[in-house]
């Protein structure tokens, strides 16, 4: 069944053959492949060693976090939902679905719109003067991953949106500690 939405997004289950599944064998199938998802968040997060912290946290933790690892995180997280196909087809299949499904809306704010920018905005608190200020830095560095998304999906040559958000990463970082320079804090 994996397979089939993997290929075929959600629509696979909806109907196969004439023979409408039941929406609660499709909710099913949604929150073991949300379960997937959340797990695979997590290892990676282990693995490139991110801090682990309530929300309330996040801004302090990820002060003391390397700016390089923090680099390598995000270039991960991008070929986490570029590269690897589980996670690639969940994306799609969520873009797409988004707009039949409100269940399906909400994982799409969730994993790839409003929840990346909230997690970004709670991180960047400590960096900005306002909550406002926090927002638009998220913006700032999340606005152009979620575009590199599609145009990694529609490139002939891949590694070139990686190549563009690489940069993008390093413009930013570049900026935000030039920024605390003049403003005389330290990262």
């Amino acid at each position: 069944m994996f397979r089939l939405i993997e290929r075929h997004g959600i629509k696979v289950i909806q109907k196969t053959a004439n023979r409408p599944y039941s929406p609660e064998l499709k909710q099913e199938i949604i929150d073991k492949i949300v379960e997937r998802m959340n797990r695979m968040d997590y290892e990676r997060a282990a693995e490139y060693e991110m801090p682990e912290t309530e929300p309330d946290g996040f801004a302090e933790a990820y002060l003391h976090t390397p700016v390089q690892k923090i680099r390598t995180y995000s270039m991960a997280q991008f070929d986490h939902w570029t590269k690897e196909p589980f996670s690639s087809n969940f994306r799609k299949m969520l873009t797409l679905e988004q707009y039949r499904d409100p269940k399906l809306a909400q994982l799409h704010h969730d994993y790839l719109a409003g929840g990346p920018l909230e997690y970004m905005a709670a991180i960047f608190r400590k960096l900005a003067d306002s909550d406002e200020d926090a927002m638009q830095l998220a913006l700032e560095f999340y606005g152009p991953m979620y575009l590199l998304y599609s145009v990694y999906d529609g490139a002939e040559k891949k590694e070139s949106a990686s190549s563009l958000l690489a940069t993008h990463i390093d413009h930013f970082i570049a900026k935000v500690e030039s920024d605390y320079r003049k403003k005389g804090r330290t990262t």
